[in-house]
């Protein structure tokens, strides 16, 4: 199930891993100080190309799989802000919280043939689409490693998505005519991820870092796979202020059978992304 995944899980765990080791080879530029940060904001702009699929069950009925960006015409390359609050609470251990989103929606779409199954309504057209994704991730993490220059650590967290899928147009409804039709659905799906991260200052105001974090989950009902990752590149344009650019991964899968969502959504971001830092 992670095939697909592996490039760029590969890429965060390889920038997670292997920075740590670049401590060993003599390179040393303790006065720009950028791992000495107790308190740290990121403001990042994300360009993502998505792909996104979503499927909408109604009791015994099946909805039809839909592909977002092709047959609800949403877009593909969307831009959308990130941001992350970092506090270092002790010499080895940090917390960390970010937040980003997605909102898209379609206006007057048409379905050919027989229409689309989504939810409780048989679509010929809809007056409206949407599907918003929103994340938010708190974790805790314990540097293994922690030099002047280097640190590597393990980070535990919950990350929390936040979706909703709706539809509006003449449908369908338990074999009668229905004009303007909403149906709508929301979510929110928590789970816990297991990590690791990595930073190293290789010279003079530079600096890599990477994160991955994973999980799979089966449990009441639901089940599916998260995978984020990223490596990051930034230069500290004075003590307290960067500037960096980097490359991102987030990919979450999860199939619902229980009370509260039947159907499924599968989502993938995987793009660049320039932010600002500003750290004390």
């Amino acid at each position: 199930m992670f095939n697909r995944l592996r490039p760029m899980a590969t890429l965060g765990l390889l920038a997670a891993t292997s920075t740590g080791a670049l401590a060993d080879s003599g390179t040393s530029n303790s006065g720009t100080a950028k791992l000495d940060d107790t308190a740290w904001l990121q403001i990042a702009a994300y360009r993502p190309q998505v792909r996104t699929s979503v499927r909408l069950d109604s009791g015994g009925q099946r909805g039809t799989d839909l592909r977002a960006e092709e047959d609800l015409g949403l877009r593909d390359h969307p831009s959308m802000p990130a941001f992350l609050v970092g506090l270092r609470l002790a010499e080895r251990w940090r917390a960390e919280f970010e937040y980003f989103d997605l909102r898209r929606s379609r206006r007057e779409l048409a379905f050919p043939g027989d229409g689309i199954e989504f939810g409780g309504g048989t679509f010929n057209a809809a007056v409206a689409a949407r599907v918003d994704i929103r994340t938010f991730r708190l974790s805790g993490g314990y540097s293994l490693l922690r030099t002047p220059t280097s640190e590597a650590g393990l980070v535990l967290g919950v990350h929390l998505t936040k979706f909703a899928m709706s539809m509006e147009g003449d449908a369908i409804v338990n074999g009668v005519a229905t004009p303007f039709f909403l149906e709508k659905r929301k979510r929110d799906a928590p789970a816990p991820t297991l990590g690791a991260y990595a930073a190293h200052d290789f010279a003079s105001g530079w600096l890599v870092d990477g994160r991955v974090d994973l999980l799979k989950f089966n449990a009441r009902g639901y089940r599916g796979h998260l995978v984020n990752a990223q490596a990051n590149i930034q230069y500290r344009v004075t003590r307290h202020v960067g500037l960096g650019v980097g490359w991102r991964l987030d990919d979450m899968q999860l199939d619902g059978n229980g009370s509260s969502f039947k159907g499924r959504l599968d989502y993938r971001f995987n793009g660049p992304q320039v932010f600002l830092r500003f750290g004390l």
